[in-house]
């Protein structure tokens, strides 16, 4: 069982190394209780962040403003941007159009429910050799969120082009991209098919937000946990964002966020928790609640490149995986992730070149490989340099190889060898014991030095 302070720290350290676990099957049926999740927003998030919005193309259209052109002159399609609807509405949608081979086996479909002539008019029968099948499908406010094109202009009828009322407006004629919670980040990974919402309960705290509300929140509109209305918050004291707006949080908040992650996890009501906050700080506020935060509880700790709403946006990828971590109990112990996941492993993803670690990081690690589960070292990003051998450590080294890369290898090298041996002791193994894990470790080894 992993234990507070050296225990959490592992934990967090587990997150950021091991190949990410399988998501797991929960339980069915009314006997089993749903699992709740605890998700609190830090500050400075990319994972939090969006791209601005910027008025589509339609409403350009419609309200007789210039077009968005690319540099050679062409109309640019409008990147649609997740909405509310405001009432039900009927939508006719062409048959076949989900999929470019779904008319391939139309035999195998259902009649469409009618069709759509070529002035947009409805009918059950077919008039018309042009008339397109259709789907009717009336979509309601209820529904949740909808990828629709963005119709808002500025006070003024002109439209938005960025983030602010003009390149050089202050903050106050700006927009905020941050979200102020997670919630409506897990609303749109649910609508893009995540599925969040089969896996567990959410519970969402603004912990040290990126995002605030300056005019402040009424009660009956809280997304997040937490008593009354907010009152108008200010950028820089209550809520803490980068770019062309900046405001690093300062040490009081670290001990506001202990007390607020403290206050959540003793509450006996999650399995784990998520903390999403922006790379350039997060691994030291993960040491950070490693150290104050008293509990057994997982707090995986997120962070993401690229902005929401950008292509291939990472941030999603990392809270999914985090909360299966979280659910899979893998964090429980090793003998428990042994159990479920008898091909795991740790890939360690150092400093370039040579891939070096803390002292408390490669004890974690150390410790991992007397309890049975091997840890190659590779270093980050474009190496210019091997990792070197080390025959006195208990890791196997990565060669020139990326994480992504040693994390395939060595599950081949543990299906061709089979696991490494473990000490009772992990604490206090024996010789014995470390020379049958080094002998192990030593047929791995050559494995990464030929391919």
């Amino acid at each position: 069982m992993l234990k507070r302070n050296v225990g959490a720290r592992a934990q967090v350290l587990f997150m950021a190394l091991a190949a990410c676990v399988e998501p797991v099957a929960h339980a069915q049926g009314a006997a089993a209780e749903k699992p709740r999740v605890a998700v609190f927003s830090g500050p400075t998030a990319t994972i939090q962040n969006n791209t601005p919005l910027i008025t589509s193309n339609k409403a350009r259209g419609q309200y007789g403003l210039p077009l968005q052109k690319d540099p050679w002159g062409q109309v640019t399609v409008d990147q649609l941007r997740y909405q509310r609807l405001a009432a039900p509405v009927t939508v006719y949608i062409e048959m076949f159009t989900a999929h470019p081979l779904e008319s391939d086996v139309k035999e195998l479909y259902a009649a469409p429910d009618g069709y759509v002539n070529a002035r947009g008019e409805f009918s059950k029968q077919r008039r018309g050799e042009t008339d397109k099948p259709v789907f009717a499908v009336t979509l309601a406010p209820g529904d949740g969120l909808y990828p629709l094109p963005y119709m808002a202009r500025q006070a003024n009828g002109q439209p938005w082009e960025g983030v602010a009322t003009r390149p050089d407006a202050p903050f106050s004629q700006s927009r905020q991209t941050f979200v102020p919670d997670a919630s409506r980040i897990f609303e749109e990974i649910e609508r893009n098919g995540g599925q969040v919402a089969a896996k567990a309960n959410y519970d969402f705290y603004r912990a040290v937000p990126a995002g605030g509300y300056t005019k402040g929140l009424p009660a009956n509109r809280r997304t997040d946990v937490g008593q009354g209305d907010i009152p108008p918050e200010k950028l820089g004291r209550d809520f803490f964002s980068y770019g062309a707006y900046n405001a690093s949080q300062t040490r009081p908040n670290l001990a506001r966020a202990v007390n607020v992650v403290q206050k959540a996890l003793a509450s006996g009501k999650y399995a784990g928790a998520l903390w999403l906050e922006g790379s350039p700080s997060v691994e030291d506020t993960s040491y950070w609640l490693s150290l104050l935060v008293d509990t057994t509880l997982p707090i995986a700790a997120n962070s993401a490149h690229r902005n929401r709403g950008v292509i291939s946006p990472d941030g999603d990828g990392n809270i999914l995986q985090s909360i299966d971590y979280i659910l899979s109990h893998a964090w429980a112990g090793i003998d428990m992730l042994l159990e479920k996941y008898p091909l795991a492993g740790i890939v360690g993803e150092g400093l370039a070149p040579y891939s070096s670690m803390s002292a408390s990081q490669d004890q974690a690690l150390q410790k991992a490989v007397l309890s049975g589960l091997p840890v190659v070292k590779t270093a980050r990003g474009d190496a210019r340099g091997l990792v070197r051998v080390n025959p006195d450590n208990l890791f196997i080294e990565g060669n020139n190889l990326t994480s992504t890369k040693a994390r395939l290898l060595l599950t081949a090298a543990i299906m061709k060898y089979g696991p490494l041996p473990h000490a009772a002791d992990p604490q206090h193994p024996t010789p014995n014991e470390l020379a049958a894990i080094k002998t192990r470790i030593g047929l791995y080894q050559q494995v990464f030095e030929t391919h």
